[in-house]
């Protein structure tokens, strides 16, 4: 995958998380800690993911199964927990 892809995959993953997030505000967590617990686990989720490259097809797969959705959710959170900083601050 050359490095244009690849930013055009992260991309489309920030665009995924930010479309779920306007789609469906209600699943972001009410708290401040939850949004906290909820980007910890992301980020354990998207370093726990696993890539397998011993073939074309299974590359795909892992790219598409595994490492878009742990980029959507990790985008999806990282927009919870700046929303949630900007309410904190405002005293929302």
């Amino acid at each position: 995958m050359t490095a244009g892809a690849l930013y055009l995959f992260v991309l489309g993953a920030a665009v995924l998380a930010l479309w779920i997030d306007r789609r469906f505000p209600k699943l972001a967590p009410e708290s401040l800690r939850n949004r906290m617990l909820a980007g910890a686990a992301a980020f354990v989720l998207l370093h726990a993911t696993p890539v397998f490259g011993s073939s074309v097809v299974a590359a795909y797969a892992s790219l598409f199964g595994s490492v878009l959705p742990a980029f959507v959710v990790t985008f999806l959170t990282a927009a919870w927990l700046l929303r949630g900083l900007r309410d904190a601050r405002l005293g929302a």
